[in-house]
């Protein structure tokens, strides 16, 4: 249950023209979802608010409505109100009269003349349609940016919010950028290359260990690279915006080293050489479901390359459903009917686990 941040008192859920919002009946103070924000305040009002929240290094705010972590008590403007924002769960908190100082009417003025009756059964009605569509079309509102139709259409999630970082994610881009190119030089011999540069459980120790390191950064087709790289880019950024570029890069090699240990556990003798990043990958994923776990992903209902429907989830219940999915990997690799090792992903997963236990409080 949610409670107010200043008296603790239970929220009470309310349906607007636009949405859904938390309000407190003592102290007329509302929480707002960020998506719903875009929806009901000028799209310049909203970037100042989430900006600021995210150049705020320390939360000394009051606790949030949902997690009850600190806040960050920000600017909404020149002349706005401050409010306060949670990073984690996408909510900003307004005092009385601090919503109605940034949001504009909800009907325009040649309405206005309504007598006050009228507009709010007219109010009623649209907030009980709107509440109507959203139940019967929950999470099914399409991205803003049309680029997010094409990963969509190839079967790979998108994030609904564009990130705001605290400095360039550089190291993610270049990550990318060497991962590519020494995969994109190996595709002219791969067969070879997946030989000298994969991972052999059976020869583990092969160039004092240093297959560990080449067959991440080895990839077998441009869709096995294309698919990895394309989740290190939208998971990636973030988890090295909250971690920092040296914490960053311990969790992609110790995920990718342990994924590759779990790998080889299941099957010592095996001669199969293993490649790809998916294991590093994995330890960031499972860490960015723990930390920003109310993140909104889309995924596509499609039809071949016909967009049928969007469904809009939250990222602990995507990255949930992909943990699942791993474990039936795992059976499916006992009685060899998949080539993808499972285990791997389940191996980086965990260091993305233990990674979020050890610095999950940093701000």
């Amino acid at each position: 249950m949610f409670a107010c941040p200043r008296d603790q008192r239970p929220l009470h859920r309310r349906t607007g023209p636009q949405g859904v919002y938390w309000f407190c009946p003592t102290c007329n103070g509302r929480a707002v979802g960020v998506e719903l924000l875009r929806r009901t305040v000028a799209q310049a009002a909203v970037d100042q608010i989430w900006n600021a929240a995210r150049e705020q290094r320390v939360a000394g705010g009051r606790p949030c409505p949902s997690c009850h972590d600190l806040m960050h008590e920000v600017s909404s403007g020149p002349s706005g109100p401050a409010v306060d924002v949670c990073r984690v769960c996408r909510f900003v908190w307004f005092d009385p009269t601090e919503y109605e100082q940034i949001a504009p009417e909800v009907l325009p003025a040649a309405e206005r003349a309504t007598p006050d009756r009228a507009t709010e059964i007219l109010a009623t009605a649209q907030g009980e349609a709107i509440a109507k569509r959203s139940e019967r079309d929950f999470g099914a509102e399409a991205p803003r940016e049309l680029w997010k139709y094409l990963p969509a259409l190839l079967g790979l999630p998108v994030e609904y919010e564009q990130s705001v970082f605290h400095s360039v994610p550089w190291l993610t881009w270049a990550i990318i950028a060497f991962i590519c190119a020494f995969s994109i030089r190996a595709f002219a011999s791969i067969e070879a290359a997946v030989i000298q540069f994969g991972l052999i459980p059976a020869q583990y120790a092969r160039y004092f260990g240093l297959t560990f390191l080449t067959s991440f950064l080895l990839h077998g087709s441009f869709g096995h690279l294309a698919g990895n790289m394309y989740f290190l880019y939208v998971f990636g950024d973030n988890v090295e915006d909250f971690l920092g570029k040296a914490r960053y890069v311990g969790l992609i090699l110790i995920a990718a080293v342990l994924g590759d240990v779990a790998h080889i556990a299941m099957d010592p003798r095996s001669n199969v050489p293993l490649i790809g990043a998916s294991g590093g990958i994995s330890g960031v994923i499972a860490f960015y479901a723990l930390k920003f776990p109310k993140t909104k992903m889309g995924v596509l209902f499609r039809l071949w390359l016909i967009p049928i429907r969007w469904f809009r989830i939250p990222a602990y219940a995507f990255v949930g459903f992909w943990i699942l999915l791993q474990f039936l990997g795992v059976y499916l690799e006992l009685v060899g009917a998949s080539s993808v090792s499972a285990l791997a992903h389940l191996g980086g997963a965990a260091t993305g686990l233990a990674f979020w236990l050890m610095y999950r409080h940093l701000s």
